[in-house]
């Protein structure tokens, strides 16, 4: 029941963006033309299981267009007189997410790891610094490498950035270097001083604008840039891998090998990896991030360091205790149960959890998610062990690609929330956890956090009728989710119970006081 409501929604949503064009809606055939056609100038592929959001971009193309039908636009698109459509239509299938200083602790490997091994290495002095930001977007990224660099690279005149991006949209916005407050809260107050204010606009400073050169460049369909001197000493391309198949992901990490410098870095998305893919890297970790080393004949594997461990301590609130590693409910292995590699493989990576060597398993976990890309399990235990080291940004992306691969399953989804509350990103939390609450209304773990998330937003009805919905649901019987969810967050009922009548007369003390006040 719940599968196929799903299936209605996603079938409504794409009917409300054809509907723009009630006369001649894309066809199957003509969104199959239309997905090889962004593929071949772009290397972006996308199946039909993904054509809602193509489709939501062609029909925002054509609307702009005043195009009526899908044809005429099939012929704009193929007009090789005027190929800027094709990258305008791409550019609406690549907007990401993006933010200032996003998956911080990169960044903190870059400045306590990857500057001073360069800078180490360096046989002139002052020393010349590369770096290339591909995939750049509206600048966030390259702008938070320029603060990094300049609070920590001692030779400021011998350092550049060069910026790309396959959107004119989103260097535009990149160059103008104008974001909104809110975009400006994931910086620190030492970082907040490259900003200047005008009005309701922040602008950065001309000392970080100045190192950096927006152009633009298509990863696919352009000889890849270097320097007018030598190669790229540390190379940005996070979460855009993601769009591109297989073989055309080889292509495009062998081509940054070959503009990298000896030892050299590569800097990915926290889900993205090269297992497999290519040689001629080391992967390089510390505690809270990995990144990739280009190997040199002359040095081994960059040494890796063992991640401290985060424990819960007594003085916390149950909602604040972390994602420690605990797997007594046995793993669900359906999703590619015939394949033997993957039950042995999830079985080996388990054992090594089991004796606690935590960087052992989850670079094993890591080859698992690469090997077996179907399998949602590799994924949901990565998350945990990045929170339970406390890399929640990172965290929350492995999450985000289980919940992908099955949407149904709310595990994934549930600690999702967690993280976003722990970020202090208390609304997302809330939507999330009702999305739980529906697909599983007896998770007493939901109820007991949307009602945590609802008293910190201020709703009061929705919070109390969270906690009432934890005493009422404790004596049903715990099922597989509740069990792996209480198991991950080392809960217990009775610890639940006890915290939610408490919060229960909290807030009932609260509203008896606000109703004897109104009188």
């Amino acid at each position: 029941m719940v599968r196929c409501m799903s299936t209605s929604k996603s079938s409504k949503a794409t009917k409300n963006h054809v509907g723009l064009h009630p006369h001649a809606p894309p066809n199957d055939t003509e969104l199959q033309t239309i997905a090889e056609l962004v593929q071949r100038h772009s290397g972006i592929v996308y199946q039909p299981r993904n054509y809602t959001s193509l489709v939501r971009a062609v029909t925002n193309r054509m609307a702009h267009l005043g195009v009526t039908h899908t044809h005429k636009y099939l012929m704009r698109l193929n007009n090789l007189e005027k190929p800027d459509e094709l990258t305008k239509l791409t550019a609406l299938l690549t907007v990401q997410k993006t933010s200032f200083f996003r998956d911080r602790s990169q960044f903190v490997l870059l400045e306590e790891n990857a500057l001073p091994d360069i800078l180490s290495r360096s046989e002139t002095v002052p020393a010349n610094l590369k770096v290339w930001s591909a995939g750049c977007s509206t600048g966030e990224e390259p702008y938070s490498i320029a603060i990094s660099l300049l609070r920590r690279w001692p030779y400021k005149n011998t350092t550049s950035i060069l910026a790309t991006d396959i959107s004119a949209q989103a260097l535009g916005k990149a160059l103008l270097g104008s974001y909104r407050k809110l975009d400006l809260e994931p910086l620190q107050d030492q970082e907040l001083t490259f900003f200047y204010r005008e009005k309701d606009i922040w602008r950065v400073n001309e000392r970080a604008r100045s190192i950096i050169d927006f152009k633009f460049h298509n990863l696919v369909s352009v000889p890849f840039p270097v320097p007018s001197k030598g190669f790229w000493d540390i190379i940005f391309c996070r979460n855009v891998l993601i769009y591109f198949n297989q073989e055309t992901i080889k292509e495009i990490i062998k081509r940054f090998h070959q503009v990298l410098s000896p030892q050299g870095y590569l800097f990915l998305g926290p889900s993205e990896s090269l297992y497999r893919l290519v040689e001629g890297f080391d992967l390089v970790s510390t505690d809270n991030a990995f990144v990739y080393q280009k190997s040199s004949p002359e040095t081994s594997s960059a040494a890796k360091m063992r991640p401290k461990r985060i424990g819960p301590t007594p003085k916390q609130p149950i909602e604040n205790i972390p994602m420690v590693i605990q797997t007594p409910c046995k793993l669900d292995t359906s999703i590619g149960s015939t394949d033997i590699d993957l039950e042995q493989s999830l079985r080996l990576a388990k054992e090594l959890l089991e004796n606690n060597d935590i960087q052992a398993a989850f670079h094993r976990y890591l080859e698992i998610s690469t090997a077996h890309p179907e399998s949602k399990h590799p994924y949901i235990m990565l998350g945990k062990i990045a929170a339970d080291r406390g890399s929640l940004e990172e965290a929350l992306s492995w999450l985000q690609m289980a919940s992908k691969i099955d949407p149904l399953d709310v595990e994934p989804r549930f600690l999702s929330a967690v993280l976003h509350h722990r970020l202090g990103r208390d609304q997302e939390s809330a939507d999330e956890l009702k999305k739980v609450l529906f697909l599983n209304g007896n998770l007493i773990p939901g109820h007991y956090y949307l009602g945590v998330v609802a008293d910190h937003l201020g709703d009061h009805d929705t919070a109390l009728r969270c906690f009432r919905n934890v005493l009422k649901t404790i004596g049903t019987h715990a099922d597989k989710s509740t069990c792996s969810i209480m198991n991950t967050l080392q809960l217990t009922l009775e610890m639940l119970e006890s915290a939610s009548r408490a919060h229960l007369k909290r807030l009932e003390t609260k509203s008896a006081r606000k109703r004897s006040n109104k009188r």
